[in-house]
């Protein structure tokens, strides 16, 4: 950071008693941080142009992963979408707007139905921790991608904001499952006939 800034660096930190302890703390509250995050941290500070070097608290914000370095929207917006999604026409995409979203409300530790009832204060305090977590996934490289429509729609079952939509992908469920197990019977029903007529029985039953 003495390159970043310079002589405003060494205002910070006159002697080398005061620099020593700096160098100590911010070891120890960054010690357990990824190398990359670091580094994007003081990507940040070079564009952000400020005049003077950041504090401690200031620079451990910086390195946590934004919306922006992963293209997802920033957690407001993604909570504003989440509680608007359900009930709406459409596909996942034109829904969700990005399958981060979707995955954050399909977690396990996030219950939107009660969430979405408070304050959306209160509701976006709860939401918060699970989309940054996913947001620190994405940034160290996990690929979050759209599921299938199938897909979709067994979360949806147990993760439905209301019981009209839990409802729908309910009956939605049960007719994939009636039109595969009547293919299964049609096919079952062709192997017997075909078995039958190698064997000439066809005319015993």
């Amino acid at each position: 950071m003495a390159v970043i800034y310079g002589h405003r660096f060494h205002s910070a930190y006159p002697d080398d008693k005061s620099l020593q302890l700096a160098k100590r703390e911010w070891a120890q509250a960054l010690g357990g941080m990824a190398p990359e995050r670091i580094a994007l941290a003081l990507d940040k500070l070079v564009m952000a142009g400020n005049a003077w070097p950041p504090s401690l608290p200031e620079f451990i914000a910086l390195c946590k992963p934004g919306a922006d370095d992963v293209g997802a929207p920033t957690v407001g917006e993604a909570w504003r979408i989440a509680c608007n999604a359900y009930g709406k026409s459409g596909t996942l995409r034109e829904r969700y707007h990005h399958p981060l979203v979707l995955a954050a409300i399909n977690h396990q530790d996030c219950d939107l139905f009660a969430w979405s009832k408070l304050p959306e204060r209160e509701g976006l305090a709860r939401f918060r921790p699970v989309y940054e977590r996913l947001l620190a996934r994405a940034a160290s490289g996990h690929v979050f991608s759209w599921p299938s429509e199938h897909e979709a729609i067994e979360n949806r079952v147990s993760k439905a904001v209301t019981p009209g939509e839990k409802a729908r992908a309910e009956y939605r469920r049960r007719k994939q499952v009636a039109k595969a197990r009547a293919a299964i019977r049609g096919w079952q029903m062709g192997v017997i006939d075909n078995w039958q007529r190698v064997h000439g029985m066809r005319a015993f039953v």
